[in-house]
């Protein structure tokens, strides 16, 4: 069973509400969620939000749109992902997060099939960090997550859930998909309002093509670089 699990709050610091911020009088939860319903590898897709009053409203967007969702701590996301996981009776994880509406499913199934085929406890599209900032895609086995819940102590690790499974000293064996070039200085999540800006431009250019992929971002990156401009500054030097 191959879960994909997108983390998603309310309560952003950055840009309080944005899962729920609409592009195109639509939220842009939904965008991301149609977009990973057309992976051909994943069985479920479960929106893994928090038990507190403030993920209310998610809770209710799910229920009214009949997917899959789970509530669990706010803080500790690590054990929100194996709780649900755990629920669902997964064997693999696809870790996705509501800032990234521009998930490619395309991406998805390759970076699944890397980590099946090389048999890897967690396999990535992000360490290394070659692929544009919103694309991000991190599969792990049941197994590593549950070995990971159970010995992540602190509080980094728990609110950033593959940061104590990535570390070469805990053993675990770890696969990366790399873009055919580096595209890692193009940002496409939303954490501010000028990543929102962007990112409602991109759906406005290119929602009428359907699930369009990462490429045909890029294409239009270059035919608008001004606009994609509005957030250079926040593009940092990717974690390796």
């Amino acid at each position: 069973m191959i879960i994909g699990v997108i983390q998603a709050r309310m309560t952003s610091t950055r840009l309080p509400g944005k899962v729920l911020k609409p592009f195109l009088d639509k939220p842009m939860l939904c965008w991301q969620v149609e977009r990973i319903q057309q992976s051909k590898k994943l069985d479920k897709i479960v929106i893994a939000t928090s038990h507190e009053a403030s993920d209310d409203a998610i809770a209710e967007l799910c229920q009214e749109k009949s997917w899959l969702y789970f509530r669990g701590s706010l803080d500790d996301v690590l054990s929100r992902f194996y709780l649900c996981a755990s629920h669902y009776q997964a064997t693999h994880i696809v870790r996705l997060t509501a800032d990234c509406p521009l998930s490619d499913p395309v991406l998805i199934d390759q970076v699944i099939s890397l980590h099946l085929d090389q048999g890897n406890d967690y396999t990535s599209n992000c360490y290394p960090h070659t692929f544009p900032d919103g694309v991000d895609v991190e599969v792990m086995t049941f197994h590593a997550l549950e070995q990971t819940n159970h010995h992540a102590s602190t509080i980094d690790e728990c609110e950033h859930v593959t940061l104590y499974l990535r570390q070469p000293e805990h053993g675990f064996t770890i696969g990366a998909l790399h873009a055919p070039e580096d595209y890692s200085g193009l940002r496409w999540t939303v954490d501010y309002p000028e990543d929102f800006e962007v990112a409602s431009f991109i759906f406005e250019q290119l929602a009428d093509q359907g699930c369009f992929g990462y490429q045909d971002v890029i294409q239009l990156e270059q035919k608008y670089p001004e606009v994609f401009s509005r957030n250079k500054h926040y593009v940092v030097k990717a974690e390796s």
